[in-house]
């Protein structure tokens, strides 16, 4: 019996294709809190942090470039899935270190 193994591509897009697929079915109470949460504005974020950051996301975006050069793979589902990808790797990093971007850590 052969095993089926997702491709690359099918593992980077699959939470997004399912996830627009029914925008309807979502925890509302969550999505109220996260609409009513604040962030800094960008001249308020640490400039090294900010750097950081744009690099994390700038090497993630390529990989999804790469990605989407091996098959047909829509754009919208390409930046749905790294956008959470960063926010949720963005989360578990500000839980771990306990200290706001808007002030330099030194």
């Amino acid at each position: 019996m052969t095993e089926d193994k997702l491709t690359q591509e099918e593992k980077v897009t699959l939470p997004a294709i399912k996830d627009m697929a029914d925008l309807d079915d979502y925890d509302e109470e969550f999505y109220k809190l996260l609409k009513t949460q604040s962030y800094p504005s960008v001249p308020e974020v640490d400039d090294q942090i900010r750097r950081a950051i744009f690099k994390f996301i700038s090497s993630y975006s390529q990989t999804m470039v790469e990605v989407r050069r091996t098959g047909e793979v829509r754009q919208d589902e390409t930046v749905t899935t790294a956008l959470t990808v960063c926010l949720l790797k963005g989360y578990e990093l500000g839980r771990k270190l306990r200290w706001p971007l808007t002030k330099k850590r030194r």
